[in-house]
């Protein structure tokens, strides 16, 4: 797949508001990108197109839209589910996972992104794999963090809930043990990683390696990609947490449209972001 070159806007405050695409579930439309521009936010992740169906046109159109906006593309995210599994046990279900990886790094080299945010396995996991499954994706992220310095995009590792790899700090710890810093970090989802732990110790643990955010909220059980103050999280002490450790990426939302329209939906995200952040 070509991809157009073009700078995106990089801003250097920190915890600017940001969004998934991931939020339209559709390959995101030109006047969609026009609907972001307009909106408080300010920063977007950027669902490819391969999660959906779209044609060459679309893509075209939406690329162009994206190389015309002040939006700053900031990161792409990675193939998983649909047979895509960096711990595969079976050899050649890993070699296409990787295939499919090398293609969200070339993607997101050419669109100007910073990171590839990157699921460490699917799911789920039976308890007498796990540990051959945790040394099958530790291989495949060594392959990973040379994508990411081949194309000078990092990639953004991301904690996983339920039997999935990385569901615990120290399964985090191991998968990174290792990994080139420079190349290779956290995308610390919080609706994932505020299951059985709590964020502020995952913080203190991984600040460091914390390269963006994906924020919603949870019951503490399990995922829901909620809106922050409709679960059990602590807000206040979240971003003091990160206020702490430096952390200057995007506070990134996942959520969905729940009965919103789009421009209607990002009214209320910059709401929320403000009264999360006392802004």
């Amino acid at each position: 797949m070509f991809i157009p070159m073009f700078n995106s806007v990089v801003s250097p405050a920190p915890l600017r508001l940001g969004a998934s695409t991931f939020m339209v579930q559709h390959w995101l439309a030109p006047e969609e990108v026009a609907v972001f521009e307009s909106s408080p936010v300010t920063t977007l992740e950027i669902a490819p197109p391969w999660f959906w169906e779209a044609s060459a046109e679309q893509e075209a159109a939406t690329l162009a839209a994206l190389r015309s906006s002040t939006v700053e593309c900031w990161s792409v995210h990675a193939p998983f589910a649909r047979g895509v599994d960096l711990s595969a046990l079976d050899e050649e279900i890993r070699r296409s996972s990787l295939e499919a990886l090398a293609e969200a790094f070339r993607f997101a080299g050419g669109l100007g992104c910073s990171l590839v945010v990157v699921h460490p396995s699917a799911e789920p996991i039976p308890v007498e794999e796990r540990a051959a499954r945790l040394e099958r994706a530790r291989a495949s992220l060594a392959v990973v963090a040379e994508m990411a310095r081949m194309e000078g995009v990092r990639a953004a590792l991301e904690p996983l809930p339920r039997s999935c790899l990385g569901n615990t700090i120290a399964e985090m710890e191991a998968l990174l043990e290792g990994m080139p810093e420079e190349h290779m970090g956290i995308c610390l989802d919080v609706n994932h990683a505020n299951v059985g732990q709590r964020l502020t110790d995952f913080i203190a643990r991984l600040g460091p390696r914390i390269l963006t955010l994906h924020i919603s909220d949870n019951d503490g059980l399990d995922e829901k990609h909620w809106l922050p103050g409709e679960g059990v999280i602590d807000w206040q002490e979240l971003v003091g947490a990160l206020r702490r450790i430096g952390y200057r990426g995007p506070f990134l939302y996942e959520v969905g449209l729940g009965d919103k329209a789009l421009a209607e939906r990002l009214i209320e995200l910059g709401a929320n972001y403000a009264n999360v952040l006392g802004r």
